[in-house]
């Protein structure tokens, strides 16, 4: 009888995990990811100067992308580890997070991404003119393997 209720639960843990999968949202249309430098801090850090404050309190990694979204281009609902900044080369790109409350970026805006805000699309919602951003993760050594951690829409329209 034991060994039955073991295998249950398995079967259950197993089909959980599938349902997880399929309800997680890829990125779509045109969607290019082109890393363009990645470093570390070696040691914790603590600078303070000018205005601008910045510590990590362990060895970090730093990774910069350069990404294109296409028209009507979509990163799917994910979520981050660390901090992510970034900047708008051109274009507009929109971005959604649980609240299903769109927020615009236009070219010069910048904004950040936590794990913070939970899920989170970024749409570039013009149907003729491609989006560029950078965007620079401050993340735990080592890199992760995936910077983006797909995640299901929360119930939104946009996605």
């Amino acid at each position: 009888m034991r060994k039955l209720i073991l295998l249950l639960a398995g079967a259950v843990a197993v089909a959980a995990i599938g349902v997880g999968v399929a309800l997680a949202t890829a990125p779509s249309g045109t969607r290019t990811v082109d890393y363009a430098a990645t470093g570390s801090f070696p040691d914790a850090a603590h600078f303070n100067a000018d205005g601008v404050k910045l510590q990590v309190k362990e060895p970090d990694a730093v990774v910069t992308q350069a990404i294109t979204y296409g028209p009507g281009a979509s990163s799917g609902w994910h979520s981050h580890v660390g901090v992510v900044v970034i900047v708008v080369k051109d274009g507009s790109v929109t971005r959604y997070l649980s609240d299903c409350v769109g927020q615009t970026f236009h070219a010069g805006d910048v904004f950040v991404e936590t794990s913070n805000l939970g899920p989170m699309v970024l749409r570039n919602e013009s149907t003729t003119t491609p989006a560029h951003v950078s965007a620079t993760f401050v993340v735990p050594q080592p890199v992760p393997a995936t910077l983006r951690i797909d995640q299901p829409n929360p119930g939104c329209a946009a996605g």
